[in-house]
């Protein structure tokens, strides 16, 4: 779980914090908990003006209608197949055959970031962009595509709210339990990559953003959805802009003991010639599409060194810009919060501080 403060467009502190990942709500939050005194004193605590937490999907998460413990299932497990890990549609089935009462017991299902604002604000709401564009025809709505791919019964889907609104202030509960002021406003937050397009600086149409975190992917901004082979094309919650992305692989099963700013990376990219190769293709076929990227910028803790970024200059025979901060992710949440409070006014004053520290490389 990684966390930024930040205070105006200046991050004040960072944090990064690793742990067994957890399998039931009462982990998640004891986690949460954890990265906040990691990032604030318990006197910085009581001066947060604005909450936001982002989270990676699909990860289902169980609210169970007695309010005891609850289910996280997803991507993390491991006794789930690795091709069924990203499919809400399999989490949902898994879960179901494996404790059919549980899955019964639990009145809404929900994404981790959308479970953290809901024990914030005692609000249960699940994120969606303004709309999610459907390849077949027309708009649907998050929810009704989480309805039709995972199966859920429609009742148990939390009614949906854009990204970025404000949900409210957190509840005396979650005020007492960590410290912060009643007052503190909470803002929906969305998912990871799209927070780590804005983390990084990227939010104008033909940036694009090569990532590697957890997995290694390819995202770029656009003005409106497009079809290029192997590629998904979302709406951004940022209205007007379309997300075109590739996962090219999984980097989670390569732990190395590394340290950065004090906190431990969870994995480093061995970046290999066919990695090399992945990059350098989704690039060319998105080019073939949108034309070629105006910028070409690296995000995520495996990008830190620069070495990989220096190879890509080398292969795609351009410019290349290193993301300073090594949690882009968590500052794209920061800054949604920020902006839905009103702490600041506009994305645009965020992307302008963010630009002006990436580092530009070049093989010459």
């Amino acid at each position: 779980m990684k966390a930024v403060a930040l205070a105006g467009t200046t991050i004040t502190a960072s944090a990064r914090v690793r742990a067994a990942i957890p399998t039931r709500t009462s982990d998640l939050w004891a986690l949460f908990e954890d990265v906040l005194t990691h990032l604030f004193s318990p006197e910085e605590l009581a001066q947060v003006s604005s909450l936001c937490v982002s989270g990676r999907a699909p990860t289902l998460v169980g609210i169970r209608a007695d309010e005891d413990d609850g289910p996280v299932r997803g991507w993390q497990n491991s006794s789930m197949r690795e091709n069924e890990r990203f499919s809400m549609d399999s989490i949902v089935r898994t879960l179901a055959s494996d404790d059919r009462s549980l899955y019964n017991a639990c009145r809404f299902f929900v994404n981790p970031h959308e479970f953290l604002t809901y024990r914030l604000t005692g609000v249960i709401r699940s994120s969606t962009p303004s709309e999610l564009y459907h390849p077949w025809g027309g708009y649907m709505t998050e929810a009704a595509r989480r309805i039709k791919d995972a199966r859920i019964d429609p009742a148990k889907v939390a009614p949906p709210v854009v990204v970025g609104s404000l949900i409210g202030t957190v509840s005396k509960k979650a005020a007492d339990e960590l410290g912060l002021d009643p007052s503190t406003r909470v803002a929906m937050g969305g998912w990871d990559f799209m927070t780590d397009l804005l983390g990084s600086g990227i939010i104008t149409p033909g940036e694009l953003l090569i990532r590697a975190g957890t997995s290694l992917a390819v995202d770029a901004l656009w003005s409106r959805p497009v079809e290029a082979s192997g590629f998904s094309s979302v709406p951004h919650f940022i209205r007007g802009l379309f997300v075109v992305g590739r996962v090219l692989a999984n980097l989670q099963s390569q732990p190395v003991d590394a340290r950065v700013e004090g906190h431990e990376t969870a994995h480093e990219f061995r970046h290999d010639g066919q990695s090399m190769n992945r990059i350098a293709e989704a690039i060319a076929s998105l080019t073939n599409v949108i034309g070629e990227p105006s910028v070409v910028a690296c995000s995520g803790m495996n990008m830190l060194d620069g070495s990989l970024c220096l190879t890509l200059s080398q292969i795609l025979r351009r410019e290349v810009e290193l993301v300073a901060n090594p949690v882009p992710e968590a500052r794209g949440a920061a800054i949604v919060g920020s902006i839905a409070s009103g702490v600041t006014p506009t994305y645009e004053e965020h992307v302008s501080m963010i630009r002006s520290e990436r580092k530009k490389i070049r093989l010459e």
